[in-house]
């Protein structure tokens, strides 16, 4: 009976060439088991980097598909939301993955070029300022000020530091390393950031050498991940821009201050009107609730921080910027039919199965309510009650269980506490946080074998 229901399932699945196990009809593979492991932060009982720590990891993987498919009940409203907001997420990262795949183009002798210049290190004086001096700084440039008469404008002393091009950020290696620069002259202002700007000059420069041919290969290869990088910055901006091209939108100035400050001093929801219109866009007014309705999925997010009222203002009104055009984007994937996408399908289903197993956990706690309260710490409770429970449904689930032992085997993880995040994203976990479920250390059920 075993090696019936096996076969069946093995034609049942598509098993990707690095398939570590199999629960049902679910996969995991070796990337997945990885990413668990090492992208979120491990529970101190299997946060080190042996053999048994890893069954621990294995066997807390399998037992979240396990009591996903246990567990009936449906997910409330918010988790809904949530699953629609990071599945809506994954579709735009994919789409414009897919785009910058199809247009990167590889110039070898851009990448030389870029070789040859990252070879010089700059020592620069450079000021620091905020875009309220940056028409001045412009026309003290205009009539060829020195650099020590235009530090007198925002009455601030230069700053010294040496640029290479590997440790300077994208906008000054697009700006400084474009050419070969001569000394004392001033290159700028560099948008650095929203409202940030930089102006530098050059006071040295370095011709660095690397000796040896293993150093020269490596340092290669490391410019052509930054001009990939950074063309592949440049193709995502290029796709955004044709979506957004005809649009644009129109505050009212009135109904944006009073949302802005509701949210500001948080304020009672009486002092909004939800009917109200907010912005016109694509000849559409906008109501403060359907911008809510929109912020179900795709919640708000700041792209600077803000020390005062105004500047709150100004980033309030990018992050609603910000989910206007994450809207847009979403309905191009959906218009390409990326919520069919295999890897948006599987990040959905990693992602509810986690909810759905963390739901079932509470249930099984729940059931030993009375024996629970004298469990002071969450060890106890995964000692006491969820690893008998799990051990009766690794049992039942075993026929359904296939673990490629030898892959197993090979994977090595690290002892170092990591932490992985989507950065100026809504959702901001790469993977869901570690199961904790079980600190069983047997592989004791299932199938072994070569998968």
């Amino acid at each position: 009976m075993k090696k019936l229901m096996i076969t069946y399932l093995l034609f049942q699945i598509i098993i990707p060439n690095d398939t570590l196990a199999i629960v049902g009809e679910n996969v995991i593979t070796k990337n997945d088991f990885m990413k668990r492991a090492e992208y979120t932060i491990r529970p101190q009982y299997c946060n080190s980097s042996n053999n048994i720590d890893k069954k621990i990891v294995l066997n807390s993987l399998i037992a979240e598909k396990i009591l996903a498919a246990e567990c009936k009940s449906e997910l409330d409203i918010d988790k809904k939301r949530f699953l629609r907001g990071i599945t809506e997420q994954a579709m735009r990262r994919v789409m414009l993955e897919d785009q910058v795949n199809s247009n990167l183009a590889i110039d070898s002798q851009i990448i030389t070029d870029l070789y040859n210049k990252s070879l010089i290190s700059y020592e620069v004086d450079f000021l620091s300022f905020s875009n309220k001096y940056l028409d001045s700084i412009k026309g003290a440039l205009e009539t060829e000020k020195n650099f020590t008469d235009i530090s007198r404008i925002i009455s601030t002393k230069p700053a010294n530091k040496k640029l290479r091009f590997l440790n300077s950020s994208k906008k000054v290696q697009k700006e400084l390393f474009n050419k070969e620069r001569n000394l004392n002259e001033i290159i700028g202002p560099i948008e650095i950031s929203n409202n940030e700007y930089i102006l530098i000059k050059i006071i040295n420069k370095n011709r660095i050498p690397i000796i040896s041919l293993e150093n020269q290969k490596k340092h290669y290869e490391d410019i052509k991940d930054n001009y990939i990088e950074l063309e592949s910055i440049e193709i995502r901006k290029h796709q955004i821009s044709n979506i957004m091209s005809d649009k644009k939108i129109e505050f009212n100035k009135k109904v944006f201050l009073k949302l802005a400050n509701y949210y500001y001093y948080n304020n009672d929801r009486k002092s909004i009107n939800l009917e109200d219109i907010l912005f016109t866009l694509d000849n559409k007014q906008w109501t403060i609730d359907e911008l809510i309705q929109l912020n179900h999925f795709n919640p708000l997010i700041f792209r600077e921080s803000y020390d005062n009222i105004s500047e709150f203002y100004e980033q309030f009104k990018l992050g609603i910027v910000d989910i206007i055009q994450n809207h847009y984007i979403t309905l191009k994937a959906y218009e390409m039919n990326y919520s069919n996408h295999p890897a948006v399908v599987k990040e959905r289903r990693v992602w509810k199965d986690y909810m759905l197993a963390s739901y079932k956990k509470e249930q099984l706690i729940n059931n030993y309510k009375f024996e629970s309260n004298s469990f002071d710490n969450e060890n106890k409770i995964i000692e006491k009650i969820l690893n008998k429970e799990l051990d009766a449904l690794f049992s039942k689930y075993s026929d359904l269980i296939l673990i490629d032992v030898d892959m197993f085997n090979k994977i090595q993880l690290s002892n170092i506490d990591m932490f992985a995040v989507n950065i100026n994203q809504p959702y901001q976990l790469t993977v869901p946080p570690f199961p904790r479920l079980t600190t069983k250390i047997n592989l004791d059920y299932g199938v072994k074998k070569d998968l």
